[in-house]
């Protein structure tokens, strides 16, 4: 059984903003990550290091000729820190409800159907605090982005997404840490464990 403790001491953190690029008009890019040995070629035009896949999938986008990214981990027990190939492929989409805003994985996957998108958030694994939170509202949602898409009109001080349940909880109260992450964890975005959303801005 792992505490939430457990998960918050494994935590490897890294510099914010990621996955946020000059090119999206202030919002967050989301990507699809399919398995390295998917795709048959692999024209790299450069390669990079890279602190997350979000900061990947950034640099191919601000890259020109570049539509997808290769992201491979660092053999070590931290992966927050990778390779990024950047690759001239042509991209390959599923299903947008597939696009992460982050990602982590301890084995190489392609970066594809690299989008920006109209929200920009801070996001970080649930604590000890912050999971005894109050939630006001709690919404249906399919992705990541639409949760921040929910939480921006309903002006949310934080929120709490689940992808297990495709749930959105809202609070409205002030956060009992302090202000908005200034750091942003390589994370699982559809794994076992909800996330939480700060700093939430969406244009119009």
């Amino acid at each position: 059984f792992t505490t939430l403790h457990a998960i918050d001491d494994s935590i490897v953190t890294v510099p914010s903003p990621q996955g946020i690029s000059k090119n999206c008009d202030g919002g967050r890019l989301e990507f699809q990550f399919v398995p390295a040995g998917s795709l048959p070629r692999r024209n790299v035009i450069n390669d990079l290091h890279a602190r997350t896949p979000a900061d990947c999938a950034r640099k191919c986008h601000e890259t020109k000729g570049c539509t997808t990214a290769g992201f491979i981990p660092t053999p070590s027990a931290q992966i927050a820190n990778g390779v990024c190939l950047l690759i001239s492929d042509d991209e390959v989409c599923i299903s947008r409800e597939d696009a992460v805003p982050q990602h982590a994985s301890v084995t190489a996957f392609v970066i594809s159907c690299i989008r920006c998108t109209r929200c920009s958030y801070t996001l970080s694994h649930m604590t000890l605090i912050s999971s005894t939170a109050k939630f006001q509202h709690i919404s249906t949602v399919k992705t990541i982005g639409e949760c921040a898409k929910v939480c921006n009109d309903k002006k949310c001080n934080f929120a709490q997404y689940d992808a297990t349940t495709n749930t959105c909880a809202l609070s409205m109260e002030a956060s009992r840490e302090s202000g908005c992450h200034k750091v942003e964890p390589s994370l699982s975005v559809k794994g076992a464990y909800p996330f939480r959303l700060e700093c939430v801005q969406c244009r119009e």
